[in-house]
């Protein structure tokens, strides 16, 4: 964050000599639907652009899958066909593995530390392996936290055990469930509520959004608010095109870029918390587990760290090293 706030510091009036030359098209898209708050960061991001290019950019925004699925619109990032993008971290992970070490079991001990740790330790690490696959981030958000859903009642580690559950396909979800003793089974979003019909799965292992805006939790009887596991977004524009722009268009697209960070998380908490109530509203068995319970879950998992380090490899070592050092800064800090 710290790289990019540097590289910003070129004027807006440099765009005033540029006379009537075209305006530079960026595409922007996302597979989030227009209703969702993701969406709302997007208009923002695009709005920015163009305010700081002074016309120079002109941002068409595509959503609802218009231009393809997540990874459809990650590969098309590296190859320079599409612009820009809004995605989780999940289909990056497959490109970019050491995101999934920000994903481990239970790493988290709240929002604050995750958002300092993120902030001041990961951007700058995620921004140099994602510019190394050819995508440079601009800034994130997040997707959330994970809960399990399913049949039955979920309050300990065990309680999961020998449940097939549909997971997002990440290298950390799969380690999570294989770890609980269940078997981890990955199916299209849009095929899953009909797979929770047809008893192809007995539960799901995701977001609270996610159970929501795609009716998962219409197909279940329990969900227990584990968060056991925390999936973040991102804004990302293709390296390719990016190093194709002006200084000045290259510090348009970069300046105040990590704006809507803070907005942002701030109204998908909300979200998250409203929507959870009305799942609970629909019927739905909703547990919250208590800090004790917690415990266990996190003690359930404290010896799977290496395991998942060395499933993700590249330099997940070296990442995980920085969060636990920046974990300790922050607590310090509180003390």
């Amino acid at each position: 964050m710290k790289k990019i706030a540097m590289l910003c510091g070129f004027a807006l009036s440099a765009f005033a000599g540029m006379g009537t030359a075209a305006a530079v098209e960026m595409k922007y898209a996302a597979a989030a639907a227009e209703t969702t708050p993701w969406v709302a960061e997007m208009k923002d991001q695009a709005q920015r652009i163009e305010e700081n290019s002074g016309g120079a950019i002109k941002v068409q925004v595509f959503t609802g899958g218009a231009l393809g699925d997540e990874v459809k619109l990650v590969q098309s990032l590296r190859r320079g066909r599409l612009q820009a993008a809004y995605v989780s971290t999940v289909p990056l992970a497959s490109i970019v593995p050491e995101i999934g070490v920000m994903e481990a079991p239970f790493l988290w001990e709240s929002n604050e530390e995750r958002d300092f740790v993120m902030d001041n330790y990961l951007f700058d690490i995620y921004s140099e392996l994602a510019e190394d696959k050819g995508l440079k981030l601009l800034a994130w958000s997040e997707l959330g936290s994970t809960s399990l859903s399913g049949d039955r009642v979920i309050v300990k580690p065990e309680d999961v055990k020998g449940m097939r559950l549909r997971i997002p396909e990440a290298k950390s979800s799969v380690h999570y469930i294989n770890y609980l003793g269940a078997t981890p089974t990955t199916i299209p979003v849009l095929e899953t509520a009909s797979a929770l019909q047809t008893g192809l799965v007995d539960g799901v292992f995701t977001t609270t959004i996610a159970n929501f805006f795609f009716d998962f939790y219409k197909n279940v009887s329990h969900i227990s608010m584990t968060e056991g596991t925390y999936y973040a977004t991102m804004h990302l524009v293709s390296k390719k095109w990016f190093d194709g722009l002006s200084e000045e268009q290259q510090a348009a697209v970069l300046k105040d870029a990590q704006r809507t960070t803070v907005p942002g998380r701030t109204r998908l908490r909300a979200v998250t918390q409203g929507l959870a109530k009305k799942i609970e509203e629909a019927g739905v068995t909703v547990t919250y587990l208590t800090p004790e319970q917690r415990n266990v879950w996190r003690d359930h998992f404290k010896a799977s760290n290496d395991e998942l380090l060395d499933l993700l490899g590249g330099k997940s070592r070296e990442v995980f090293e920085t969060i636990l050092k920046a974990k300790a800064e922050f607590k310090s800090s509180k003390s």
